[in-house]
């Protein structure tokens, strides 16, 4: 986690972070608060909890898409900004688009053995 961290921190210079008393990242954050479109990555525990926060227009476009009904273009547009704006920050060793391959391989898989 530590090393995922770090090499994020050197593929993307403009983050801000957050580091412990043993020099170890806490809290990776791009960009600035008030954009409509802010990253950020948390170590908790033993896990990273990944976090964009959405504002201003886009967050006024989500909430009409909700009122609407349209549940389905609200998780679209959800993970493709999540994609969007996470792709080019971090730190992967596997290509990118092998991950979302596994992701929605095991997915599908997973709903089927529940039917």
């Amino acid at each position: 986690m530590d090393e995922f961290l770090e090499k994020s921190l050197q593929v993307l210079k403009d983050w801000i972070l957050q580091r412990d008393e043993n020099d170890n990242i806490q809290t990776l954050a791009i960009g600035k608060c008030e954009n409509a479109f802010y990253k950020r990555i948390y170590k908790i525990d033993s896990a990273l909890k990944f976090e964009l926060e959405i504002k201003n227009r886009p967050a006024q476009h989500l909430g009409l898409v909700l009122l609407n009904g349209s549940y389905q273009e609200f998780e679209d547009y959800i993970s493709k900004s999540f994609v969007k704006h996470f792709w080019k920050s971090i730190f992967l060793e596997t290509c990118f688009t092998d991950l979302v391959e596994l992701f929605f391989t095991s997915s599908f898989s997973i709903s089927h053995k529940k039917h």
